[in-house]
């Protein structure tokens, strides 16, 4: 894995999300030969703690998906792209081989259409910009200090002071 990485600084030096997508697809193509044989096939048919490391492993590789899809898109549209944290979950219960095996197989399409799934959310934040172009509405103090879903006034509001006023 060290190798790929230096190859993929060398090939893309100016690009980090390039380099993700490219050990991502070399990552998921090492997952699928891994899984998809038939003495694995029949490890995980039988036992669930392997059915579990494979779905821990696959929800790690589905948040970086989404994270190089996210950055990818942010890259399209000219934003800067700002990552938040990362989580890390490990499930408790086994899923049944048929559901985990649909669900790689989801994974691995989405892996081969990083591109235009960045693309379809690159659209939705122009879309996002376009309609608020100076990033008002987001970094609105009395949206901040008085969602509309709340229903219970703020404690200033009490003692004759309104915050959204």
């Amino acid at each position: 894995m060290e190798w790929l990485w230096i190859i993929l600084r060398y090939l893309f030096p100016l690009e980090p999300v390039r380099q993700c997508i490219e050990a991502l697809r070399d990552r998921t193509a090492a997952m699928l030969a891994l899984v998809f044989n038939d003495e694995a096939l029949t490890d995980l048919a039988s036992d669930p703690l392997a059915r579990i490391d494979i779905e821990a492993v696959l929800i790690d590789y589905e948040s970086t998906l989404r994270l190089t899809i996210a950055g990818r898109a942010h890259q399209i549209a000219g934003l800067r792209f700002r990552p938040g944290k990362r989580t890390f979950q490990r499930p408790t219960h086994a899923q049944s081989l048929v559901d985990l095996i649909r669900r790689i197989q989801i994974f691995a399409r989405d892996c081969a259409d990083i591109e235009c799934l960045a693309q379809l959310q690159a659209v939705r934040l122009q879309r996002a910009r376009d309609a608020d172009p100076l990033g008002l509405e987001a970094a609105s103090p009395t949206r901040l200090r008085c969602p509309p879903e709340s229903n219970t006034p703020p404690r200033s509001h009490l003692r004759g002071r309104d915050p959204c006023a």
